[in-house]
């Protein structure tokens, strides 16, 4: 069995925990002028690989909504993005898991508390081999898909 842990966000990730074990990449994008957006075609494909020949696959997408102090632009951002990934799991067949981020913060970080840089700590904790991909802290998005993902191979193995 296959778990995906999906952080939404422009600058978000793919996690990928299995058997053989743990894989993570940045969410495909691209330059749109100088602003960058996702890139649906990448986003599709990079499922579809990571998912290729499997039956049992739990998708873990974060359950976003807007928070009052990020602005409009942002927030319709996340949305989009949140929005992008339900479309191209559903259209892929594959098992989704919605997850508000108290809910899994709370399984993964339990104590530790809440921001950035304790998702890195902890992902570096759990994965010691990926360490190299969790080491500045615009990696965030990287350690909160691999906590994702764990969170989903925790709460969802032997359904």
């Amino acid at each position: 069995m296959i778990f995906i842990g999906i952080d939404a966000g422009l600058t978000g990730a793919v996690a990928s925990i299995s058997p053989g074990g743990a894989l993570v990449f940045d969410i495909p994008t691209t330059k749109i002028g100088t602003r960058s957006d996702y890139n649906l075609g990448g986003m599709a494909s990079m499922l579809a690989t990571l998912t290729s020949g499997l039956v049992d696959c739990v998708v873990v997408l974060e359950h976003v909504q807007p928070m009052p102090k990020n602005g409009s632009i942002a927030a319709f951002s996340l949305g989009s993005g949140f929005g992008i990934w339900r479309g191209i799991i559903a259209s892929q067949g594959l098992r989704l898991e919605l997850v508000r981020p108290q809910v899994w913060k709370k399984s993964m970080l339990e104590g530790r508390g809440k921001d950035k840089g304790v998702s890195l700590q902890r992902a570096r904790e759990l994965f010691p081999t990926l360490c190299d991909d969790l080491t500045r802290v615009k990696d965030h998005g990287r350690a909160e898909a691999l906590l994702l993902a764990e969170y989903g191979r925790r709460r969802f193995a032997g359904e």
